[in-house]
């Protein structure tokens, strides 16, 4: 509900944006976790997609960066038709349907 400002949340997708987690097996992270009563949510690494999400990196026909081609093919994955982006954020589903972030694929650090 927009008006729910509970914290530790990020909330539903906005309307046009799909939404689903996708098994992370080496962190442990699994839709089956909603079975276990230790934990009790669905978890994995987020997906995002539908017509509101980018389709992958700009890759230039004429000159492709083969960098940008790779990104494309690891950071993006189609299932059932539709095109998702990889955050590498993992996320558990609520039970009141909200999303919250828990962990991370790729721990970033950027010292000075």
């Amino acid at each position: 509900m927009p008006e729910d400002n509970t914290e530790n949340q990020v909330g539903p997708p906005t309307p046009g944006t799909y939404l689903r987690l996708r098994d992370w097996e080496e962190g442990a992270y699994t839709e089956a976790d909603e079975k276990n009563p230790a934990i009790g949510k669905k978890r994995g690494e987020v997906l995002l997609g539908g017509p509101t999400v980018a389709q992958g990196y700009l890759v230039d026909d004429t000159n492709p960066d083969a960098e940008i081609v790779k990104k494309n093919a690891e950071d993006f994955v189609t299932i059932d038709g539709v095109r998702y982006f990889c955050t590498g954020d993992i996320g558990q589903v609520m039970k009141n349907g909200s999303l919250q972030i828990i962990d991370r694929k790729k721990d970033l650090f950027k010292g000075l």
